[in-house]
């Protein structure tokens, strides 16, 4: 039977495609995320929850 870990990460949006590719390249894929927003001196910022999988090492 196939064991996987998962991990959960934040993440701005602006950089959340670089982070994705960088931990693709270390095994992990993608398997959720959402995105909050919400307002912080009168400015909006955008973050992103991201839920990885990846199999177990043996």
């Amino acid at each position: 039977m196939k064991k996987f870990e998962y991990r959960v990460l934040l993440a701005d949006w602006a950089t959340c495609e670089r982070l994705l590719n960088q931990e693709g390249r270390n095994g992990w894929e993608l398997v959720g995320n959402t995105r909050e927003e919400y307002p912080t001196d009168n400015k909006k910022n955008n973050q992103v929850m991201l839920t990885l999988k990846r199999l177990m090492s043996v």
